[in-house]
């Protein structure tokens, strides 16, 4: 008695649909060309990718919690900003835009900016009762090989005027510093270890020292004094520094 003929058929996964849907797609291109690269295509039929701009904001006002972004009525942080949180560069289109500061649903700051296409942007929420944005733009032309871009920031909204010290040499980087006060970067050559600390102007006293960091050459870097000077039964919102380093995008 005959038996009938196992017939094998072929094995079909996810895969292998993608990549004949894949070849089927491809199969109309010249020498791998995509289709709106061929010879008489219309070139309007190519995807026209949206002028962008990256934007950053970092959550510095010790008297706000569960914070929103809105640009032009779209809320473009992830999830909320407490104090401390950052939320990372932001693929935003360019043009005129109205930044607003957003409290559970409740608009309490807003400004009007525009944004340039390809530029990055770091934006600070600062302040305590009344909050309000600094908008700072990056830039990375023509820094010295061997050298990083640094500025400071005063963010503090009860701290004196304040120096920012490099240690070992003694060097003050930044002199008399006020709140909200936004210097230009300086350059710096890079090196291994840099100490550096915050002293208030007005006395020369330690107000916060920062650990050894290294800097790396190339680099922007905003060293930022935030929190309250005043004692606070809250730690979480004393006095403190942070080094926020940007590179290009």
């Amino acid at each position: 008695m005959c038996r009938p003929t196992k017939m094998k058929y072929p094995t079909w996964t996810a895969n292998t649909v993608a990549t004949l849907s894949l070849s089927f797609l491809l199969s109309g291109c010249i020498d791998g060309e995509l289709p709106w690269k061929k010879k008489g295509a219309d070139p309007s039929s190519a995807p026209v990718e949206e002028p962008v701009a990256f934007v950053s904001v970092y959550q510095a006002s010790p008297g706000v919690s569960n914070a929103d972004l809105v640009i032009d009525g779209e809320t473009v942080n992830s999830s909320p900003l407490n104090y401390g949180q950052q939320e990372k560069y932001m693929r935003i289109p360019s043009g005129n835009k109205t930044l607003t500061l957003s409290l559970s649903g409740h608009d309490v700051a807003a400004l009007p900016i525009a944004l340039v296409k390809e530029t990055q942007y770091s934006i600070f929420v600062v302040g305590d009762a009344e909050p309000s944005f600094m908008v700072m733009p990056v830039t990375y032309d023509n820094i010295t090989p061997g050298y990083i871009r640094i500025t400071f920031l005063n963010l503090s909204p009860d701290a004196p005027d304040v120096n920012l010290v490099e240690d070992v040499s003694n060097t003050v980087l930044f002199e008399k510093m006020s709140f909200k006060e936004a210097p230009d970067f300086v350059e710096i050559p890079a090196q291994s270890s840099y100490d550096l600390t915050i002293r208030s102007a007005a006395d020369n006293s330690i107000l916060v020292q920062i650990p050894a960091k290294r800097l790396y050459a190339g680099w922007n870097y905003t060293v930022m004094l935030r929190g309250y000077h005043a004692q606070s039964a809250d730690p979480s919102v004393a006095l403190a520094a942070e080094i926020l380093s940007e590179v290009q995008r």
